[in-house]
């Protein structure tokens, strides 16, 4: 395992638990609460079988930069994440609670292993399904900055 799979890990364990642990999040998510927050994927079949459920999901989208001191010593590794909601509506309303308690949470934010974590840039999108079902996504793009 190299020093940026660490890292890695330890973002998606900070990004975790930092979502999860979050009542006021949780009571924005509605039905299904904190266990609607997934790392990468939403597991085949959870997200069918209740698709009146908000969802949570983030994912690296890059492999991660490591900041060396002069002799070779990694000092951080600075990452990317997509940090989104999702749920099949026709727009964005219903997801703007959770879109902003993300935020909150996430922009500006530190904590054990991650020295920074700040929002880039913002995330929205509308997808159909292949059932012809309408999904909207809201979110962001969080560089962090983990050791």
């Amino acid at each position: 395992m190299s020093f940026t799979d660490i890292e890695l890990t330890r973002a998606d364990d900070w990004l975790y638990s930092t979502l999860s642990g979050d009542a006021q999040l949780a009571t924005a998510i509605g039905a299904g609460g904190s266990n609607n927050i997934w790392n990468a994927l939403v597991p085949q079949g959870i997200q069918t079988a209740n698709p009146s459920y908000t969802f949570i999901i983030f994912h690296n989208q890059s492999n991660g930069a490591e900041h060396t001191t002069i002799n070779g010593t990694t000092e951080f590794v600075e990452v990317v994440y997509l940090v989104q909601a999702f749920k099949e509506v026709h727009d964005f309303g219903p997801l703007a609670p959770v879109a902003a308690r993300i935020h909150a949470l996430l922009h500006k934010q530190s904590g054990g292993t991650v020295l920074s974590c700040v929002r880039e840039r913002s995330y929205k999108q509308l997808e159909r399904t292949e059932a012809g079902k309408i999904v909207a996504h809201l979110g962001g793009f969080y560089r962090i900055f983990v050791q």
